[in-house]
Formats: structure tokens, C-alpha cells, sequence
């Protein structure tokens, strides 16, 4: 059996299982009593609020590329952004595929170069991951006051401070242009062949940070972390609507706070898009702060019907128009 679908049999049944144990028919029954009319003037409402979540998230591409002084029309960078938003959704990578993704996509159809592209990549997630590792920071604070969290929630919290802090190290080290020597004269030739070849993927990811910390202007990146803030206060402000549209009453700051560990903890390269561990890491939040486990997963199952499977549906038919319209290949496939 193919891996990635390997892997989204073992999410789907992870999904299923905590859904059966959590009381299916306690879901069902909260599910059931949501009014028509109601139903469907949340779907709208949150699946627009999505897709201005997807915007944002497309126009810091936009603003990079201005910055560079590439010129792509927003709806190309758009779509693109959701092909990788796609691979990324349906493989357990922890983003990187989406992003090798894009970097092909922008250099196969745009024709810049990838060590241009590395750093506008470099210079995107740092100013992405920063903004939330400072809300998850704040986050955790509040909960040794106010909620209980599990330890999961904390070690991957450890993961991503260390992750951004060596993206940080890899931009702003002062000492990264010192180089590599071009040769080591021990070894076989064969070693000597190895290094070489890393020498070159060193100093090709030297030249990248160096450019984007010329990207990184202040104003640059001052705006893109006010975009970046506005995109992750959304997230907790869809989770804060959907509780309360199926009454469940639950504070802004409890929306926040179940919001941030359960994406803290989906970020774990386990299951494509975090299938059933974001569910599962909310619901289980949700639990040890005086709710019912059922609830926080009604909460969760509606609430990634927008957040997840409603993009995962954009970004499916932004590839597929890809696929047919250019000359690309993704997961394999190629129309040329």
C-alpha cells in the first residue's frame, strides 16, 4: 500500500477510534441540535472568514516577492500557495513538503532561481513561526494559572522554540560567511567527493540567509508579523464561534488556549494534517478543564470541517487547475 495512503488510514482510524470512546451518540446528539438556518449561516460565515485566513497567509508570499522585486500576480502566488498548502495537508511532514512544493512550483513557473527562493522561504517562516511561538508562550503562562494542560502539549511547545530558535541562528548568525575549507585531504577520494558536496549545500543555504536577512528589512518584517498575528487570532476566534454555536459556553481565553495546544500538538509529524491528534488534543484540553470529552469533539469535528477540510478542498482544486492548466507535476502526476 502506497505510504501517504498508509498514513491517512492510520489518521481516519485514529479520528474514528477517539470519536467511538469519546461517546459517538453524546456527539451525535450535540451535532443534531444545531438549527438549519443556523447551520448554515455558520458555514458561510466561518468558511469566508477561512478563506480570508488564506488570503493573508498568500499575500505575505506577495509582499516578499514585491520586497525581492519579483512581480507574480497575487492569484498565481495564491494558487500555488494552496498546492503546497495541499501536499502539506495529506503528508505527515511537519510542512517541509508543502514548501518544497512551492519552491518548485514558483521556480517551474516563474523561473527564479532556488537560492532566491530559499531565502524568501527562510524569511517566511520565521516571520510565520515567531508570531506563535510568542502567542503559545503566552498561552502556557496563562494556563499555570488558570487550566490544566498535558505534557505533550509543552514538549512539542520545546520542539517548536528550538526549531525557531535555530531558524533564528541560521538568518542572524553574524559568523555563517566564515566558510568551510574547499578541501579535506584525509580519507579516501570518495570522502573528499561527500564533502564537497556539502560544502556546496552549506554555502548555497549561507548565501540564502544572508539574503534574507536583507529581505528582513524592519518594516518588512514588523508588517509581516502584524499579518502573521492577525491569521493565528483568528484560528482561537473560530473555535470561540463554533463552541458557542452548538452551546457550548466556553471563555475567549479557553478558546485560545485549547486552540494553540491542539495545533501545537497536530504540528507533530504523526498523521497527514494532523488527523485525529488535533482532534484528540483538544477535545482531551477540553476534558481536563471541566467539560465533557464528547463536547470537545463536536467542538472539534465542526470546527475542522472549516479549518481543515474546507481548505483542504481549495487546495485540492488549485492542484488539480494546476496539473490541467500548467505544465507541473505534483504527487507524480505531469500534464504537459
Amino acid at each position: 500500500m502506497n505510504k501517504k495512503l498508509l498514513l491517512w488510514v492510520f489518521g481516519i482510524i485514529l479520528l474514528t477510534f477517539i470519536t467511538i470512546i469519546s461517546g459517538f451518540g453524546e456527539i451525535v446528539s450535540i451535532l443534531s441540535n444545531l438549527d438549519i438556518f443556523i447551520l448554515l449561516l455558520f458555514i458561510v460565515s466561518l468558511c469566508s472568514l477561512q478563506l480570508i485566513t488564506l488570503s493573508l497567509t498568500s499575500y505575505q508570499w506577495y509582499y516578499l516577492f514585491r520586497e525581492s522585486a519579483e512581480k507574480i500576480p497575487f492569484s498565481k502566488i495564491f494558487l500555488i500557495n494552496q498546492t503546497g498548502g495541499f501536499v502539506e495537508s495529506v503528508t505527515p511532514s511537519s510542512k517541509m513538503g508543502g514548501e518544497v512544493t512551492k519552491l518548485y512550483l514558483f521556480n517551474h513557473l516563474r523561473g527564479i532561481g532556488y537560492e532566491k527562493l530559499t531565502s524568501l522561504l527562510l524569511a517566511h517562516k520565521y516571520i510565520s513561526l515567531v508570531p506563535f511561538l510568542l502567542l503559545c508562550l503566552l498561552t502556557l503562562v496563562l494556563t499555570s494559572f488558570f487550566y490544566t494542560m498535558p505534557f505533550l502539549v509543552y514538549a512539542s511547545f520545546a520542539l517548536l522554540a528550538v526549531i525557531t530558535f535555530l531558524l533564528f541562528l541560521l538568518i542572524y548568525h553574524e559568523g555563517k560567511s566564515r566558510g568551510l575549507p574547499e578541501h579535506l585531504d584525509i580519507g579516501p577520494s570518495g570522502f573528499d567527493k561527500l564533502y564537497g558536496k556539502f560544502r556546496a549545500a552549506v554555502c548555497f543555504v549561507q548565501r540564502a540567509s544572508n539574503s534574507t536577512q536583507n529581505i528582513l528589512t524592519p518594516k518588512t518584517r514588523n508588517s509581516l508579523f502584524m499579518v502573521s498575528l492577525l491569521v493565528w487570532v483568528l484560528y482561537p476566534l473560530k473555535i470561540y464561534v463554533t463552541a458557542h454555536v452548538l452551546g457550548i459556553q466556553i471563555s475567549f481565553l479557553l478558546a485560545v488556549v485549547v486552540t494553540y495546544a491542539a495545533y501545537l500538538v497536530s504540528m507533530l509529524p504523526i498523521t497527514p494534517g494532523g488527523l485525529g491528534t488535533f482532534e484528540g488534543s483538544m477535545a482531551l484540553v477540553l476534558r481536563l478543564n471541566g467539560f465533557l470529552f464528547a463536547e470537545g469533539m463536536a467542538i472539534a469535528l465542526l470546527a475542522r470541517a472549516i479549518t481543515f477540510w474546507f481548505p483542504l478542498l481549495v487546495s485540492a482544486g488549485s492542484t488539480m487547475y494546476l496539473i490541467k492548466k500548467e505544465d507541473v507535476e505534483v504527487f507524480g502526476h505531469r500534464i504537459v
